[in-house]
């Protein structure tokens, strides 16, 4: 092997020389050179690794996906599909392509319980990131039925599924699922995002009473967070704002002038009151 490798470079470097390039030439045709001796000595996916390290992104796209029309070794084929989806990423191109390597993953590895996990949770954040929400949905759903999942990782697709449901307008089944978060074995303070959009809810379905139930109940759980919290006491004022509560919801957004994360938008609904209680 050596000795072929010795052979390829003289030539290479004898027929540069004998072309009289200047140096800048010279360095790019030894480059040319590299790469013919290395596509002859080593494969595709080694190729790809390469491309990679060089930031060369569609180039190492082109080697993975002609790798995984033939290769069958599952680990060395587990690797390409991942380098693939990564590369493709990098590259800016569109998150649906992204989505169709996935799903080709997710058939191919179905048997391989924890690739599967891998597999399912990298394909409910790349169909969100691309708005595919129904499918996202589904999804996560299908992640959720995998076994030895923690409390944690159900509050986290719990509180996913919840926002797409909303987002698809189905506050029926946004409530069902945020029900089940409320359900699982974990601190209350570890759950308050599921206890404010059911609030949020509460709002969007105009049962104003019942937002500010939940609401309170929120500002009343120790150990709450303080992003959260500010969230809550805006989302309360909004309400009493809306019932004609003018006083307790200036009140309340001034508590959270310096808390909350968009102080602007609490400036300007202070300054409103201030003028229609005035009036």
């Amino acid at each position: 092997m050596y000795i072929r490798i010795a052979l390829l470079l003289c030539l290479g470097l004898f027929s540069v020389l004998a072309a009289g390039c200047d140096e800048r030439e010279m360095k790019a045709a030894i480059s040319r050179l590299a790469r013919t001796v290395s596509a002859n000595l080593i494969g595709d996916l080694d190729e790809a690794r390469i491309a990679m390290n060089e930031h060369e992104w569609d180039r190492a796209a082109r080697y993975l996906e002609r790798f995984l029309r033939t290769a069958t070794d599952p680990d060395e084929r587990w690797e390409a599909w991942n380098t693939l989806v990564d590369a493709t990423e990098r590259a800016g191109q569109d998150r649906r392509w992204i989505n169709v390597y996935l799903e080709a993953m997710l058939a191919e590895f179905e048997s391989d319980p924890e690739r599967l996990r891998t597999i399912l949770y990298h394909t409910g954040e790349s169909q969100e990131s691309s708005r595919q929400y129904e499918r996202a949905v589904q999804t996560w759903i299908q992640f959720d039925a995998l076994p030895g999942l923690s409390p944690e990782e159900r509050l986290n697709i719990y509180k996913r599924v919840a926002f797409l449901q909303m987002r698809l307008n189905r506050l029926p089944g946004a409530e069902e699922t945020l029900h089940e978060c409320l359900g699982l074995p974990l601190p209350d303070n570890v759950k308050g995002e599921c206890f404010y959009s059911l609030a949020d809810i509460s709002v969007l379905r105009d049962d104003l009473t019942g937002g500010v139930n939940i609401a309170s109940q929120i500002l009343e759980i120790p150990g709450i967070a303080p992003e959260l919290y500010s969230r809550t006491v805006f989302l309360l004022a909004d309400i009493y704002e809306q019932q004609q509560k003018y006083a307790e919801a200036l009140r309340l957004y001034g508590s959270i002038r310096e808390t909350y994360p968009n102080p602007q938008a609490v400036d300007v609904r202070i300054e409103y009151l201030k003028k229609k209680i005035k009036k």
